[in-house]
């Protein structure tokens, strides 16, 4: 096979050397500034065909680790010029990340996507996407990043997530303004923002029969009852009986903390 011998030339002239045998063979250069010099050798419409034969090859070796690879196809793509496939890549990636509880990964991946998304593409497709990423960046970034700034900037996207019909999405949307909005001092008396979108999600996760969605809005509510003082209101949600550990592991797992040992009231501590 050329390439194998191509590579075992390299390596015995000291360019490259063996970066790991498993679970695949894989080689690096020996210093930075030879990737650089070999990079920097080839054209512009080179680069970015290897870079889209890249990503092709990664996706038809491998459909299996598609969720896992997500993010170097990303890079691939965006360095072959397809700006939209990145983006769709890098939000996957950004998911794949989250499921990992990798916080920062994943926001930097989010991130990078709404970077690469053209803001006023009225596409439908295109909506959908930035939605999705503003979404995970806030799912991802909320614990450090400003309450205000994360509530305005889910706040914005609000119309644009209904206008996708993705119920899953728009409930995430709904819920995640209901609970930033709790974060700046809003409450569910005092904020009809907070109200609506709170009411929302809870409709949402019902019309679809999502009984995560329904636990979580359901212990957010509670919670946010006994925080405004309605302790025997809040108290009697948030201890219902079969129904108390199941809606706070909802709520941890959305908002990405490390579940309690015991649920018998704690979680009213987070919003």
């Amino acid at each position: 096979m050329k390439a194998a011998k191509d590579l075992a030339v390299l390596e015995a002239s000291g360019l490259v050397s063996i970066a790991a045998l498993q679970p695949e063979l894989e080689y690096m250069f020996r210093h930075a500034l030879l990737q650089d010099a070999a990079y920097g050798s080839l054209l512009k419409q080179e680069r970015r065909e290897l870079h889209r034969r890249v990503a092709r090859a990664l996706d038809e070796l491998y459909p299996d680790r598609r969720d896992e690879l997500a993010g170097v196809v990303a890079l691939h793509l965006e360095q072959a010029g397809d700006a939209e496939a990145a983006a769709e890549r890098y939000v996957a990636a950004g998911d794949h990340a989250l499921a990992r509880h990798a916080k920062t990964e994943a926001r930097a991946l989010f991130d990078r996507a709404l970077a690469l998304i053209v803001a006023d593409d009225a596409r439908p497709a295109s909506r959908q996407l930035r939605v999705r990423a503003i979404v995970g960046s806030t799912r991802a970034g909320w614990t450090f990043v400003p309450p205000g700034e994360a509530a305005e900037r889910i706040g914005a996207v609000l119309a644009d997530a209904e206008a996708t019909g993705d119920i899953r999405l728009i409930g995430q949307a709904h819920f995640w303004n209901a609970f930033l909005r709790r974060q700046v001092g809003e409450t569910v008396e005092t904020s009809p923002g907070l109200r609506r979108s709170l009411a929302r999600a809870r409709e949402l996760a019902q019309q679809s029969g999502d009984a995560v969605g329904i636990a979580m809005t359901e212990a957010f509510n509670g919670a946010s009852l006994v925080l405004t003082g309605k302790m025997r209101e809040g108290t009697a949600i948030l201890e219902e009986p079969g129904a108390a550990r199941t809606r706070a592991a909802a709520l941890e797992k959305e908002l990405g903390i490390t579940p309690s040992a015991e649920h018998d009231g704690a979680i009213a501590t987070v919003p």
